[in-house]
């Protein structure tokens, strides 16, 4: 979840008809990441007992990291509810940065064309996926499509 404040700058206004006008936003705020554990339905085989099968959902942990990363162990993914009330809240903050390109408003389908990116930082690591190293910022890159016919 992101708050954030941003202005938008018009360095090259598209004056005369047909141009193309180009803009520059920047923005920035607090971000909060709230992570969720994820729990698998696993298969536990009871070998004394004549070999009966139960299911148990269970979350990662080093303890159970070989059941939980063995694909022949999974059987499937647990409700989405699960762990909701595990939520962790880690608080940050992040910047953003894009150009936007507006082609001529009466001859294209094409109303925005937007290229950017975002940088993300928080106050701990996010542990997102389960064998790899957790960081504390988050960059990603986007471009934007708008579409339609103005009247």
């Amino acid at each position: 979840m992101q708050l954030g404040y941003g202005r938008e700058q018009l360095p090259l206004p598209g004056v005369l008809e047909g141009n193309m006008s180009v803009s520059f936003r920047y923005d920035g705020g607090f971000s909060l990441a709230m992570l969720k554990p994820y729990y698998l339905k696993l298969l536990y085989v009871d070998y004394a007992h004549g070999g009966q099968v139960h299911l148990q959902e269970e979350r990662y942990s080093e303890d159970n990291n070989e059941l939980f990363l063995n694909s022949n162990r999974i059987f499937g993914g647990s409700k989405w509810s699960n762990g909701v009330d595990e939520v962790r809240y880690v608080p940050g903050a992040f910047v953003e940065g894009a150009f936007v390109l507006e082609p001529s408003k009466n001859k294209s389908f094409i109303q925005l064309i937007t290229l950017g990116g975002q940088f993300s930082f928080y106050t701990k690591s996010l542990p997102i996926m389960a064998e790899r190293k957790a960081y504390a910022f988050i960059g990603e890159l986007f471009v934007g499509l708008s579409l339609g016919k103005r009247w």
